[in-house]
C-alpha cells in the first residue's frame, strides 16, 4: 500500500512495516517503522507521520506516537476481529476519532474526538462519524437533522445547520478547506443536485444538476472544478455498458472535459459446451474506480478496472486536459503541492512522476 504523508513525504505499507520515503529521494528510505510480528496489521499512518494506529492479537487498539515510542491511547478491542471500536485521523493528523458501535444494535455508536498532540478527550457524543475539512478548521457532522458545522475551536455548539428537507431520500458530502460539497438525492426528482457551499458561513455559491447518466462527484482542492462519473448502457433488457468516463466541469457548470474510459479487450473462456468458448466479460469498458485530485487542483487522476484484468490508472492535466501518466495499477497518490505523482504499479514497481509534462 501507498499512504500519503505531509512535507513531500510518503510510506510503503509492507508486510513487515512502514517505510518513509521523501520525494526529493526515491532510492533510500529515510525512516521505517517494523510491525511486530510481521504481517497485514490493522494499521495505518496519519497525515503528518507521528503517529501509528495498530492492534494485537486481541483486537486492542493502540494509538503510538513515533518521535518517541509513547503510547498515547489504548482501546479494549474485540477479540472477535471485528474492526470496532474503530480509530481515525482528521487530514493533518491533529485530531482523531474513536468510532465505537455494536454491529446490528439499534443504538448510535459513540464517538470521542481526541487531541493526538497529548492524548487528550476533548468532546464525546452518539452518531456517525464526522469529516474535517482538509485544513482542520472545520468539521461537518451528519445528522437525522442536518448538517452540523462545528469550527474546531468550538466543538460543543454548531456554527450553523443545513436542514434535511423530507424530499431528500440521501445526501453524500464532501469538504475542502473552503467549501462544502452537499450531492442530493430527490425522492419525486429524477435528476440529483450537486450544492457548493461557503464551508465558513453556509453560504450557497453555486448550483449543479446532474445528468441521467451520472452518478458521483468529486469537488477539486481548490473549489474550481467538479469531476463527475458517468455511465451509459445500451437500454436492454439485460443492459450493458457501452461508455463511462469522467466529465470535467467548472463549479459553475461549464464543461471542460470529457475522459472515457478504455475499451476491455475481451479474454475468451471455456463454456460449459465442450469446444465452445464465449467471452468473459459483459461490458465493453472499463468501470471507474476512483478519483483523485492533487493539492493544487492542477491535474487529477481516475482508475478504471473490470474486475478481472489489471486496473489501469490515468493521470490528466486539469486545464488542458492531456493525459500525463498511465499505469497498470491502482495505488498511486500526490505529494507536497501536487507536482510529484507516485504510483504503485502491480507489478511492485514505485514510480515518480512530474504532473508538469506528459510521462516525465
Amino acid at each position: 500500500r501507498l499512504l500519503p504523508l505531509i512535507n513531500g513525504r510518503f510510506a510503503i505499507q509492507t508486510v513487515q512495516g512502514f517505510a518513509i520515503y521523501d520525494e526529493a529521494d526515491l532510492t533510500t528510505a529515510i525512516q521505517f517503522i517494523p510491525v511486530e510480528p510481521p504481517g497485514w496489521p490493522n494499521a495505518a499512518l496519519s497525515a503528518s507521520a507521528e503517529y501509528l494506529i495498530w492492534r494485537d492479537e486481541n483486537g486492542r487498539l493502540f494509538v503510538q506516537r513515533l518521535a518517541d515510542g509513547a503510547i498515547i491511547l489504548e482501546v479494549p478491542g474485540n477479540p472477535n476481529g471485528w474492526d470496532h471500536p474503530s480509530f481515525h485521523l482528521s487530514p493533518q493528523g491533529n485530531f482523531g476519532w474513536l468510532f465505537d458501535g455494536e454491529a446490528y444494535s439499534d443504538e448510535l455508536p459513540v464517538v470521542t474526538l481526541y487531541r493526538l498532540q497529548d492524548g487528550a478527550e476533548l468532546v464525546q457524543f452518539r452518531g456517525n462519524l464526522p469529516q474535517f475539512t482538509s485544513d482542520e478548521a472545520f468539521f461537518v457532522r451528519d445528522t437525522v437533522e442536518g448538517l452540523l458545522i462545528y469550527h474546531t475551536t468550538r466543538l460543543t455548539e454548531p456554527l450553523y445547520t443545513v436542514p434535511r428537507d423530507e424530499e431528500i431520500s440521501i445526501w453524500n458530502i464532501d469538504l475542502t478547506a473552503d467549501w462544502l460539497q452537499i450531492t442530493k438525492y430527490l425522492r419525486a426528482e429524477e435528476r440529483p443536485l450537486v450544492e457548493l457551499r461557503d464551508v465558513a458561513t453556509g453560504e450557497l455559491l453555486h448550483t449543479h444538476p446532474l445528468a441521467n447518466d451520472e452518478i458521483r462527484v468529486t469537488l477539486s482542492p481548490d473549489g474550481q472544478s467538479l469531476a463527475v462519473t458517468f455511465k451509459q448502457d445500451d437500454g436492454a433488457d439485460s443492459p450493458t455498458v457501452v461508455a463511462t468516463g469522467v466529465r470535467l466541469y467548472t463549479v459553475s457548470g461549464e464543461l471542460r472535459h470529457e475522459f472515457l474510459a478504455p475499451q476491455i479487450s475481451a479474454v475468451p473462456v471455456p463454456s460449459a459446451c465442450a469446444g465452445v468458448w464465449t467471452s468473459g466479460h459483459s461490458d465493453l469498458v472499463y468501470s471507474l474506480i476512483s478519483v483523485d485530485f492533487a493539492p493544487d487542483g492542477r491535474s487529477f487522476s481516475v482508475t478504471f478496472s473490470d474486475y478481472v484484468a489489471t486496473p489501469v490508472t490515468h493521470l490528466y492535466a486539469t486545464d488542458s486536459g492531456e493525459k500525463l501518466a498511465e499505469f497498470a495499477g491502482y495505488e498511486s497518490l500526490f505529494v507536497a503541492n501536487g507536482r510529484t505523482f507516485i504510483s504503485l504499479s502491480t507489478n511492485g514497481l514505485v514510480q515518480q512522476w512530474d504532473t508538469t509534462a506528459p510521462d516525465a
